[in-house]
Order: C-alpha cells, then sequence, then structure tokens
C-alpha cells in the first residue's frame, strides 16, 4: 500500500508524537503560572497579561516546529508515491514487453467452443500466408494437415472442456514439399459471467529443427556410419518385434591381420565393399543386413519360411563372399567367412552368437544354434580347464619340454626350441588342451614366466655355450612389465646371451610395430636374438623383416607340409630362402616329418630344420 499523509497508519503512527507536544504545553503553562504567580502576585492583571503571552508564544513556537514536521513528511510521502508509481508503471511496462515478446516470438490464435478461429496475431498470418481476414471465422482445423486424424482433436476437446492444458506436436499444413512441425498449446480460458470455458488460446511453437534433429540422432543410434547399414541397436529392436525370427552373424576371419598389414582405411574400403556387396546379394530377399562390430554382420528375416531354406541361403552368399575378389587401392583381398546362425525366438542374438563361437573354436564354416547344444557342459568344461590351469600354475606344473633343431651346415643338433606342457596326474597335456583357457583366464603371462625362469636355469645347470635355446613370446608378453623385466633379469645373468632366441608370431609382430620394435633393440642390447615363428602365413611382408631386425626366420608349417604335394608351396618357400639370404637372415623349416621333406628342404637352402624327423620335444635335451 502506496505511505501517504491521509493514510491511517501514518496518522496512528504521529499521535504519541502530539500527544507529547501537547502535554509538554500544559506542563510549561502550569510551571509559568506558577514561577509568575510568586513574582507578580500583587498585580493579577500583570499576571494574566504576561502568562498569556509566554503561553501563546510558546503555543505558537510547538505548532510552528509541528506544521514543520507535518510538511516534512508530507514531501517524504509524496516522493514515495511517485517513486512508487513509477515502479508501477516499469512493471507494467515489462508485462507489456514481455506480452508483446510473447506474441512476436509465437504462433497465437484464439479460438471459440465450435473451434472458431476469433482472433490471430501477425505471426500466424506470415507463418500461414493468410491475412486475418482469411482466418478469423474459419475452423482452425484448416492449418493443420489433412492427414491428422479427427481422433486427435477429439482428445483436445475432451481435456480442454475438462479445464486442463492440452500439448501435442502436429504437422502443419504447407504448400511446399517441406514437413513444417509445431508443438500445439491449447489453454482453456474460464469466463467469470458465464461460468463457461468460452474461449481457448493456441499457441504453436515451431519444432521443425528439433524434429529433424530428432531424425538425425536417431540415424546415429540406428545405423552404420561406415556403411550405412542398421546397426546392433536397430538389430535388437528388430528381433523384439519379430514372430519368426531368424539371424546369421558373418564373422570375416583374420580381419585385424587385414587391418594390420594394409593399414585402416583399407580396411574401412574392404568393410564397405563386403556391406554393398550383401546388399546385392539379398536385394531380392526379405533379409535385412546389419553392421554389428568392426568385422561382423548380421542377416535377419522374420519369416515363416523354412529354416533350412535361410541356412541354404546364407550358405550361398558365404560362398559367393569367400570366391570374389575385392579390389582395394589395387590389392586383390579374399576373405574367409565363419557365420553363427539360430532361429530361436528368445536369446536370437545370444544363441547366434554361442553357435558362431563354437564354429571358430571347432574351425567350421558354419555353426548352427539348436536346443539340444549343450551351452551348460560347455561352460563347465571352461570352468574346469581354468581350474586345472590355475592348479599347475600354484603347484609349478607348468613345464618346458624342448625340440631339437638341426643346423645343416654343420649337420648338428646346436639349438632347442622351448615348449610348454602341464603337468596334471602324471599325464603331460599339450599347449592347444590349456593355452586356451589360460588366455581367457587371463592367466598367459603366468605360464610365458614360469617357462622363461625353468629355461634359463636348465640351460645355465648344462654350462654348455655350444647349445642355444628360444622361447616363444607373444605381444601379450612384450607387453607385460612383469615378463619383460624377468627376460632382462635373466639375460644380464646368463653367461652366453647371444644363445638365446625369442619367438615372435608374425601375426604378433604386426599387431604394434612400435612396441614390439623396442623390445628387439633391447633385447638384442643385452645380447640375445630374435625370430619371426609362422612366416608365410596370413599376408607376409618382407618390408616388416627388414625393420624388425631379425635373426631367424621360422618358415610356417602349412608350407612345409605341403612341399611334397604343391609347387605353389614349394615356390613360395624359395623365394622365402632366397630373400632371407639377401638380408642376412637365416631360415628354419619347421614340422619336417620324413625324409622326402627333408631332402627338399636341403636342397632348397634352408639353414635349420625341426620336427619329428629330427627328435621330439622331451624334458631333456639329447647331450
Amino acid at each position: 500500500m502506496t505511505k501517504s499523509f491521509l493514510n491511517e497508519k501514518f496518522i496512528f503512527k504521529k499521535i504519541p508524537i502530539i500527544f507529547l507536544f501537547l502535554s509538554i504545553v500544559v506542563i510549561l503553562k502550569f510551571v509559568i503560572s506558577y514561577l509568575l504567580l510568586k513574582r507578580v502576585n500583587q498585580n493579577p492583571l500583570l499576571y494574566s497579561l504576561l502568562l498569556s503571552l509566554i503561553f501563546d508564544f510558546i503555543l505558537l513556537t510547538i505548532l510552528f516546529l509541528l506544521f514543520q514536521y507535518f510538511f516534512k513528511k508530507i514531501k517524504e510521502c509524496k516522493i514515495s508515491l511517485h517513486n512508487s508509481i513509477a515502479k508501477n508503471h516499469y512493471k507494467i511496462y515489462r508485462k507489456e514487453a514481455k506480452l508483446n515478446a510473447f506474441y512476436d516470438n509465437f504462433l497465437i490464435y484464439y479460438i471459440d467452443i465450435n473451434g472458431v478461429i476469433t482472433f490471430v496475431n501477425e505471426n500466424l498470418c506470415d507463418a500461414s500466408n493468410c491475412n486475418e481476414e482469411e482466418l478469423v471465422g474459419k475452423n482452425h482445423r484448416i492449418l493443420f494437415h489433412k492427414e491428422i486424424d479427427s481422433a486427435v482433436f477429439k482428445e483436445m476437446w475432451n481435456k480442454v472442456l475438462k479445464g486442463e492444458s492440452w500439448v501435442e506436436i502436429l504437422k502443419l499444413q504447407s504448400e511446399s514439399q517441406k514437413s513444417h512441425f509445431t508443438e500445439v498449446r491449447v489453454t482453456p480460458i474460464f469466463d467469470k459471467n458465464s461460468g463457461l470455458f468460452t474461449q481457448f488460446l493456441v499457441i504453436l511453437n515451431c519444432v521443425t529443427d528439433f524434429i529433424q534433429q530428432k531424425g538425425y540422432i536417431r540415424t546415429i543410434l540406428q545405423y552404420d556410419k561406415l556403411t550405412k547399414l542398421s546397426n546392433r541397436s536397430k538389430l535388437i529392436r528388430d528381433i523384439l518385434n519379430a514372430k519368426n525370427p531368424k539371424l546369421a552373424l558373418l564373422n570375416v576371419d583374420k580381419f585385424k591381420e587385414i587391418n594390420d598389414f594394409y593399414g585402416y582405411k583399407c580396411g574401412d574400403k574392404l568393410l564397405l565393399q563386403i556391406a554393398n556387396l550383401l546388399r546385392d546379394l539379398t536385394k531380392y530377399s526379405k533379409i535385412s543386413i546389419y553392421r554389428l562390430y568392426s568385422d561382423e554382420f548380421a542377416l535377419f528375416q522374420d519369416s515363416s519360411n523354412s529354416f533350412d531354406t535361410f541356412i541354404d541361403f546364407i550358405s550361398s552368399i558365404i560362398g559367393e563372399l569367400e570366391k570374389h575378389k575385392f579390389i582395394v587401392y589395387s590389392q586383390e583381398i579374399t576373405i574367409n567367412i565363419t557365420a553363427g546362425i539360430s532361429k530361436s525366438k528368445y536369446d536370437t542374438l545370444s544363441t547366434a552368437d554361442m553357435a558362431l563361437n563354437r564354429a571358430k573354436l571347432k574351425r567350421e564354416s558354419i555353426g548352427i544354434y539348436n536346443s539340444l547344444m549343450n551351452f551348460e557342459e560347455e561352460i563347465k568344461k571352461n570352468i574346469e580347464g581354468v581350474k586345472v590351469v590355475k592348479n599347475a600354475i600354484k603347484n609349478g606344473n607348468i613345464i618346458p619340454y624342448f625340440q631339437p633343431i638341426l643346423n645343416l651346415k654343420e649337420n648338428r643338433i646346436d639349438k632347442y626350441e622351448t615348449l610348454a606342457r602341464l603337468v596334471d596326474s602324471n599325464s603331460i597335456s599339450l599347449p592347444n588342451s590349456f593355452i586356451y583357457y589360460a588366455q581367457r583366464a587371463k592367466l598367459y603371462p603366468y605360464i610365458t614366466k614360469m617357462i622363461i625362469e625353468k629355461s634359463f636355469n636348465y640351460f645355465t645347470s648344462l654350462d654348455r655355450s655350444d647349445i642355444g635355446f628360444s622361447i616363444n613370446i607373444s605381444l601379450q608378453d612384450i607387453k607385460n612389465r612383469e615378463v619383460f623385466n624377468l627376460i632382462i633379469e635373466k639375460l644380464k645373468s646368463f653367461k652366453n646371451p647371444d644363445r638365446v632366441t625369442f619367438e615372435i608370431l608374425e601375426s604378433e609382430g604386426l599387431k604394434n610395430y612400435d612396441e614390439v620394435i623396442k623390445f628387439i633393440e633391447i633385447i638384442k642390447f643385452y645380447g640375445a636374438k630374435i625370430a619371426i615363428d609362422d612366416f608365410g602365413s596370413g599376408y607376409s611382408n618382407f618390408i616388416h623383416l627388414i625393420k624388425l631386425n631379425i635373426d631367424y626366420l621360422k618358415i610356417d608349417s602349412s608350407l612345409i607340409k605341403n612341399i611334397k604335394n604343391d609347387k605353389t608351396a614349394k615356390i613360395l618357400i624359395e623365394s622365402i630362402v632366397y630373400f632371407s639370404k639377401k638380408l642376412g637372415i637365416e631360415t628354419i623349416a619347421e614340422y619336417i616329418e620324413d625324409e622326402e621333406s627333408f631332402e627338399e628342404l636341403k636342397k632348397i637352402g634352408v639353414d635349420f630344420l625341426q620336427g619329428y624327423y629330427i627328435g621330439k620335444p622331451s624334458e631333456k635335451i639329447l647331450i
């Protein structure tokens, strides 16, 4: 409430002040009367005159001061009143500005209870390309697209007639082909006179950009950026909505080797070509294609067709993929595919993945899931396998076996390859029966450390400088700080480090040049040597040999096994030996199992031979 001179609160606040002044006047009058009476008591007229003059003077003085005080307060109240009015004017101005901004930013119109437009703002006229006369008096549904169901507006009226606001996103009527979307907010206005809702405020807020952005985000979330195929999220949604799901997962074998050898750009180009070929192969079918991971695609069908028909179709697609020659940056690349297929209505994706993993484990082209598969038994087997490995590591039952390597130049055994064996219940297990479990359970570095420790101790005890040995090292071992430190420690204390060789798989050497090269430099600094194992498999390249600065090259067993019957294998071996000699690298041929292979490799000029024909692995070396 505005403060003013006439305000009751103001008057009541000033009453004590007035009462105080009057009290002072009365008291002064009595005091003065008493004093005068004592002095002029013999002259009553003079007494009365003096008393009257003094009293009037005091009274006038008090009244003057009182009026001064009240005039000052009136002035203050006037200023306060003006300030209050100015503030109210500013608030009204702000509200008007906000209201104008509201009208300027939104499309606004009013409708009556029949849906007839009674008012439109300029923004709505501009947006609809209609003037006020063309809109007022018409049903507001002319503003919206004809495809909108009448049930939408029925729902609107059911809500607003109850006094509730209604909000929905609707498509506007547009002469162009572009879609325009708006958020429609209808608010009922209560009429106090009739007690009814007779007017309705409709606010339209354009959300076209938001809808388009939402569509773009949905595209990102459901489609693979590289291949433009649907992704895993989309596949999961499609499986959930399917009645008769059939799913095949296609995995490109050794795709990482292609990436490592040719580079990621080449790998991406290859994936794009695979995706395009899959599109061509499935364009006349009702099969949807998805890219799930880097090297994994999915083919999905929701159909009542037989499962056998689906399997046959997938088999034919795999055949086409494997015989196709993909050309990437002038390089001809062929691929192999492993597939997992399932028709399970429950856990379709996980069961197809189980079938794929089983196919990979058994090295089969296609794995087909069925309810008879005993995956629980496999899980129990895995748990038991890990338990066996853990116990062997705990009890020191990982031991080295040594296989002799023949030096053809000197015609004698001068080095051995160290191979891991697991002792369990007096039986000796080969690596293929326990390494799988060790790798899955992250126990592999413990096996490597145990083999390194025992191998160095064994050859130290022999005290022979003419016998060397080699140990297999994986990229996982190279990255492991404990394994690396153990190698350095052993090399420092070993008398003849030049008789120690570390064998790295060719595929491992290609995975990470920086780490492998650094490892090789340090190992060679301490006097040890390096061999590349299984050379000739995958995507071998002699450029890698130069960069890795190796001492020995072990030719892949698949070439050695076929040397008697496959001319191509023989030519490849000859090429490897020829280039190795030019680079000053000695060659080792593994898996020599008969005299014919022995003589053939001897003629080619291989430096060392290894295999059962030379000698089987044993716990002790041949002395």
